[in-house]
């Protein structure tokens, strides 16, 4: 007896259903078995070098990560010696590019961007294609100097140095050495303010002027760092401050106990007075030794007192004369 009509379609649309219909077969068979992109789509490539600013200076060994417009890795190559580089083989659509160079270049994103939503954003049309671009990288710039009192020019052993933008945005600190020198590097070039705080004097941004007293008006500088340059010689002087609530645990005079005054404690833990490792701002109970006296009374201030900002700084009456709308 043969099959019947309805059970013989039946038993196809079964058949299709479990191993697929012929058309999906070849489509599945058309896939590349390394990327799984199907080979009867188009596709295209995203090609160029890695340069300098400067443009002719190739960039080797740049680990170059490639994202999709929603921030999913995809893909990472390694620019060649003559700073070439290439991604084959990308489907349709919209892309971002990560370069991470050699430690004295900054990382990117093209097209020179340092965040991911301000990136540019590589299309491959639907019809396919090659972007030929250049990735253009930045040698990271030195601001040093020394932090001295205003008095007599001595030194301020670890001092903590924050760089600002110029509209006021914090860009990175550093600890300044016992002679009080300090040296921050991997900034973008650009331009900065600078200042610093200790514990005992007022913080003060570096100025083209030294103040002589607290009447006297000072114009706060703007330091320029240049692509692979330092910027030297940019000391700070501070004014004791007699007057200052001190904050139990704040080591280094910023008016906030975290983990930088935890990092000074460390450093001088174990330390007697006389002694080279000894930090007498980190002596909180003033017993002359830095031991675990001192480290509870941090910990149990850990996260008090006010951030030092930009702001602060400005509003203040400090004993430097800065007053609001006296820079640049």
């Amino acid at each position: 007896m043969g099959i019947s009509r309805n059970l013989a379609r039946t038993l196809a649309l079964l058949l299709i259903l479990i191993v697929g219909s012929p058309a999906a077969l070849s489509a599945q068979d058309s896939r590349d078995q390394a990327t799984g992109i199907p080979t009867s789509s188009p596709t295209g490539a995203i090609q160029g070098t890695v340069s300098r600013v400067n443009g002719t200076t190739p960039i080797p060994q740049v680990a170059l990560l490639l994202y999709s417009a929603s921030d999913v890795f995809l893909a990472e190559a390694s620019s060649a010696e003559d700073g070439s580089f290439g991604f084959d083989l990308l489907p349709p659509g919209d892309y971002k590019l990560w370069a991470v160079p050699p430690a004295e270049y900054l990382p990117a994103f093209y097209n020179r961007q340092s965040r991911f939503a301000a990136a540019d954003l590589l299309t491959i049309p639907p019809e396919g294609g090659s972007l030929g671009i250049t990735v253009m990288l930045e040698r990271w710039g030195t601001i040093s100097g020394r932090v001295q009192t205003q008095d007599d020019g001595a030194p301020i052993p670890f001092a903590k140095i924050d760089v600002w933008t110029v509209g006021g945005g914090w860009v990175a600190s550093e600890i300044a050495d016992a002679a009080g020198g300090y040296r921050l590097s991997r900034l973008a070039p650009g331009d900065y303010r600078v200042s610093a705080s200790a514990k005992g004097f007022r913080p003060a941004f570096h100025a083209l002027d030294i103040a002589v007293t607290t009447s006297s008006a000072l114009t706060i500088e703007t330091i320029q760092v240049e692509e692979g340059g330092e910027t030297s010689e940019i000391d700070i002087f501070l004014m004791t401050d007699s007057q200052a609530q001190p904050v139990a645990g704040d080591a280094n005079g910023d008016r906030r106990v975290d983990i930088t005054d935890f990092s000074m404690l460390a450093m001088a833990f174990g330390a007697a007075a006389g002694e080279a490792a000894y930090l007498e701002s980190a002596d909180f109970d003033g017993d002359g030794r830095i031991e675990i006296g001192d480290f509870s009374i941090l910990a149990e201030n850990f996260g008090s007192g006010e951030p030092l900002s930009a702001e602060t700084l400005l509003i203040e009456p400090l004993a430097t004369g800065v007053t609001p709308g006296s820079g640049p």
